[in-house]
């Protein structure tokens, strides 16, 4: 059984920002700072600071190929940034371990609204409190995603 594979170009993911931006004007929400763990927050990320203008914060943070997180800087980002509103983006809610786990350490010591974007968002996912996604994926649609930074040179 081969698993079906969603390939998300360009455009597509312009598209899908496209739809995050609007729910966010929609609320008349603006974040002052974007964050993002390593890999798949980085460009979008970048593209989101961009547009609105503020700082995007890379986070060292990978569960999918072990953990490999920061915990000592993001305490000490949310320390510099806790009057801000912050906007933690990732291109995927898969399993919730990541956002989770990035939630929890922000949360541990400190109490502040921040909010959460993804392009796509498990139904099935642990993480339960994101707040603006451009697409949701069910246990009935569920492909393998391929982002256009992942095999650019093909």
């Amino acid at each position: 059984m081969s698993i079906e594979r969603l390939v998300v170009t360009e455009a597509d993911l312009k598209n899908m920002l496209h739809s995050i931006v609007r729910d966010m004007h929609t609320e008349n929400y603006k974040p002052e700072v974007i964050i993002g763990p390593n890999r798949g927050g980085l460009q979008i990320g970048v593209m989101l600071s961009h547009y609105f203008d503020v700082p995007f914060v890379p986070l060292q943070w990978q569960t999918r190929d072990g953990d490999k997180t920061d915990h000592a800087n993001l305490i000490a980002f949310v320390n510099d940034y806790r009057e801000k509103n912050i906007l933690l983006i990732d291109d995927i809610n898969d399993t919730g371990k990541t956002l989770n786990s990035i939630t929890e350490t922000i949360y541990q010591d400190f109490v502040f609204d921040l909010k959460v974007a993804v392009l796509f968002n498990k139904t099935t996912s642990t993480f339960e409190t994101v707040d603006y996604s451009a697409e949701e994926l069910t246990p009935d649609y569920n492909p393998w995603i391929v982002f256009p930074y992942e095999e650019w040179w093909k």
